[in-house]
């Protein structure tokens, strides 16, 4: 998935940068930091869950995705992506080593002096080295290689973790060693899963012995899920994806958990990184933060139905579809919508997420828009809307309305990076 800057800015006479000062609690600068960090697997490898924990941490692991290619003997090579980007910079590893039996490796980890995986190529200091034993039980789709890896150089790797990284993980230094477990699955890929679309829906499997005691878990923890006739889909917490996965896959009743890989068409979604602080006053998991995203939501809609662009348009409420995941319309005479035609009336519904990439900084949050539904009717722009004469309408007609409510959502949270969000 990428994210590509846009040219234009709403920034001039009719954008929302005035009103928006009576909505925002804090003021954030523009920086034009990257977006998170971007791995992407090559030739034979393949996606894997990394978990470092101590004894003590094992409840709240340093948690990663690398793309690994481990052979039946050989050389092992792969990146490493950490959930962790200090200083807004994203945090990658090369994965080395070799496989000495059918059920043993030795592995390294090195640091990507620069941005990407493309800066594992030139090699840093190698920050971590160790041995790894595999489990694969028969009636399981998971394969695990477990073991513990020696520090070898702990202040480039606490350098390139950064120690907000650590503290999370409930470590104040850096330990002699860590254990390592990385996790594979046969039936289902782990990606880092940014979609810009629904981006925190994962796939799930369980042996269907344990079917009650998963449906179980599931609901005690909040978490909403459907099942078709190969996956369950579950929609994991916008601001604890990652760590909710670790918690299922521990928990002994999930085979497999991945985030889902559906990547938004082109221009099928607008993207904007922010400080939390410009959405948020409690943290966004809680009760309080929740109410806190809803509030935004309608001072923003509220905001933009008062700009001279959308005179005649009709905005809806947001309505809540599940934790940070709402929705709203937008409804008038083509001249009142961007990108609408003469003689048409336009009804569009646009989707608003809040949630935390994968990797990207705990101050920060990321607000996708899409739209869901566009329909449009033949009209006479001053009569009431044809509602019974609505149809379906190409996704292209309702991009520049996309775009231009992107620029001002951009534009009231003072975006540190924003733009349509390019994928396949």
């Amino acid at each position: 998935m990428e994210r590509l800057d846009v040219g234009d800015s709403a920034r001039g006479a009719g954008s929302l940068g005035g009103l928006c000062l009576t909505v925002l609690l804090a003021v954030c600068l523009l920086t034009g930091t990257p977006a998170a960090a971007q791995i992407y697997p090559r030739g034979d490898e393949i996606g894997y869950w990394f978990y470092f924990s101590t004894r003590a941490t094992v409840e709240r692991p340093l948690i990663g995705i690398g793309y690994v290619a481990v052979p039946d003997h050989g050389e092992v090579e792969g990146d490493l992506a950490m959930d962790a980007q200090p200083h807004r910079r994203s945090t990658v590893f090369g994965v080395g080593g070799m496989k000495t039996s059918p059920g043993k490796m030795n592995i390294i980890l090195s640091v990507c002096p620069g941005y990407g995986v493309e800066a594992c190529s030139v090699g840093g200091p190698k920050v971590m080295k160790g041995a790894l034993t595999i489990q694969a039980p028969e009636e399981s789709a998971r394969t695990t290689w477990t073991g513990t890896l020696h520090v070898i150089d702990k202040q480039a790797l606490k350098n390139h973790l950064g120690s907000e990284a650590l503290k999370q993980a409930g470590l104040s230094t850096l330990p002699d060693s860590l254990d390592l477990q990385m996790i594979c699955f046969d039936n289902l890929p782990v990606g880092l899963g940014e979609v810009g679309l629904d981006p925190v829906l994962a796939k799930a499997t369980w042996i269907p012995k344990r079917d009650t005691e998963a449906r179980q878990w599931l609901k005690a923890n909040g978490i909403e899920f459907s099942q078709d006739e190969k996956w369950v889909r579950i929609w994991l917490p916008p601001f604890e994806q990652n760590l909710t996965v670790y918690r299922m896959l521990r928990s002994g009743i999930f085979d497999a958990v991945a985030r889902d890989i559906v990547g938004a068409g082109p221009e099928q979604a607008y993207g904007v990184i922010c400080m939390q602080s410009a959405v948020f006053k409690h943290p966004p998991q809680s009760a309080d933060g929740v109410r806190d995203g809803l509030a935004f939501a309608r001072n923003f809609i509220s905001a933009l139905a008062s700009l001279p662009r959308f005179k005649g348009a009709r905005f809806s409420e947001p309505v809540v579809v599940r934790t940070h995941h709402l929705e709203f319309s937008i409804i008038g005479p083509g001249s009142s919508i961007p990108g609408g035609h003469r003689d048409y009336w336009q009804h569009v519904v646009l989707s608003l997420f809040y949630y935390r990439e994968f990797g990207q900084s705990t101050d920060e949050i990321t607000i996708d828009l899409s739209v869901t539904q566009s329909e449009k009717a033949k009209a006479p722009p001053h009569s009431e809307p044809p509602a019974e004469r609505f149809e379906s309408a190409p996704d292209e007609e309702s991009w520049p309305l996309l775009k231009a409510i992107g620029t001002e959502l951009g534009t009231c949270v003072n975006a540190l990076h924003q733009g349509l969000l390019y994928g396949g």
